[in-house]
């Protein structure tokens, strides 16, 4: 498991290298700098890996990536896009 935002393109590197490894990003590799609408294009990286089979991913902490209330009804959608892909 790894938290590495930014690094994206690296991992699918090394997952293409190594597909014995399995990689699972943590908090869906985003920082918590990417909110409400910078999310969307935050996560087309993390929509990109899922192409790769040894890439998995958690998404914890995503509450802090809108500035909405619980239940935090536009965070749904971006978490959908992830499942779908």
């Amino acid at each position: 498991m790894v938290f590495a935002p930014g690094q994206l393109p690296n991992l699918e590197d090394i997952t293409a290298r190594h597909p014995g490894l399995r990689i699972v990003l943590d908090h869906l590799a985003l920082s918590g700098g990417s909110r409400d609408a910078a999310l969307g294009p935050a996560l087309e990286p993390v929509l990109a890996a899922a192409r790769r089979p040894n890439i998995a991913v958690k998404a914890s902490a995503r509450p802090c990536n809108v500035t909405e209330p619980y239940p935090f009804p536009s965070l749904h959608q971006h978490i959908r896009r992830v499942v779908d892909a």
